[in-house]
């Protein structure tokens, strides 16, 4: 942390975390829909999750290198893998 404030990176930590509440909430607000399926909600939910994660990765590195670039979209993009898998599971169609 800079001495003078916020740093760059804590400004993009609060941006991932907001971004994170807002995906969580808009899975919320697609779970409650009757009308819709399981996925949008199950991939909203657990790709917030994962945003979370990503701010906590900057705010702990303080870092914008390759290491953490690269870290963030694998944990992204297991975020979005799980959703996708959760909806595959439960939203399979009924015989």
């Amino acid at each position: 942390m800079s001495e003078g404030g916020l740093s760059i990176f804590d400004f993009v930590a609060i941006g991932l975390a907001m971004a994170a509440v807002g995906e969580i909430v808009a899975g919320q607000f697609f779970a409650n829909r009757l009308d819709t399926h399981k996925l949008i909600p199950h991939l909203l939910l657990w790709e917030g999750i994962a945003m979370f994660a990503c701010a906590g990765v900057v705010f702990i590195r303080q870092d914008f290198g390759i290491s953490t670039l690269i870290a963030m979209i694998a944990i992204w993009m297991a975020g979005a893998a799980v959703g996708l898998l959760r909806a595959g599971i439960f939203d399979t169609p009924r015989e």
